[in-house]
């Protein structure tokens, strides 16, 4: 495997073909999703109408969890999921699933899609119940029960199709980002990544 930075996978990761394929996800499943460099810089922003998970934002109120949660998903489950190459759901450290998904071009490793703050059907509660015994501010207790119980919950099916569609994304903007370095003069848009990811999402996701 081969890690390599070049200027052109960085205009890739900002490309508006990138924008518009994350946003299609999002609306089609409702997560959120966003791309991360090997460095850990998100390059596309926040759509508006992605909020992060308000359990999520109060664990990372303080400083510690903030940390823990980044150098979990964008570098110790961004390496396992580039040597299986494929998306790879975990449970992260506060009791939420995530899942990683490398972004390879010829091999080469330039980032991961990030997409998660959600619970599973049949998800253990012991990374949960560790982060409320550390958890420095007592007074948030009660506050992160009640978040953690109203996350959304899906269904073992519903998660392998958001994996299966991950997986589907991650081909394509394989395929894509290989035209792209190649035809980068002619400034290539992708239209048809759009297109077939969009119809893809919503027969495999929606059936």
């Amino acid at each position: 495997m081969e890690f390599k930075e070049d200027i052109l996978y960085y205009e890739l990761l900002n490309s508006q073909t990138i924008y518009n394929l994350l946003n299609i996800f999002h609306k089609e499943t409702g997560l959120l999703i966003n791309i991360f460099d090997l460095q850990g810089f998100i390059h596309i922003n926040f759509f508006p109408d992605q909020s992060q998970n308000p359990f999520c934002e109060t664990i990372q109120e303080c400083r510690h969890f903030q940390i823990t949660c980044s150098n979990e998903d964008i570098f110790k489950m961004g390496k396992e999921a580039i040597i299986l190459k494929k998306p790879l759901p975990y449970i992260c450290s506060s009791g939420l699933t995530d899942i990683v998904t490398p972004v390879l071009i010829k091999d080469v490793h330039i980032g991961n899609f990030i997409t998660g703050q959600f619970r599973t059907s049949n998800q253990p509660e012991s990374n949960f119940k560790e982060m409320l015994m550390s958890f420095p501010d007592k007074s948030k207790i009660k506050l992160l029960t009640k978040y953690y119980y109203s996350t959304r919950v899906l269904s073992d099916r519903d998660l392998i199709k958001v994996t299966d569609i991950l997986s589907f994304m991650g081909n394509y903007v394989s395929t894509y980002g290989e035209n792209f370095i190649y035809d980068y003069r002619n400034k290539f848009q992708g239209n048809d990544i759009i297109g077939r990811t969009k119809n893809y999402i919503r027969g495999n996701y929606q059936d």
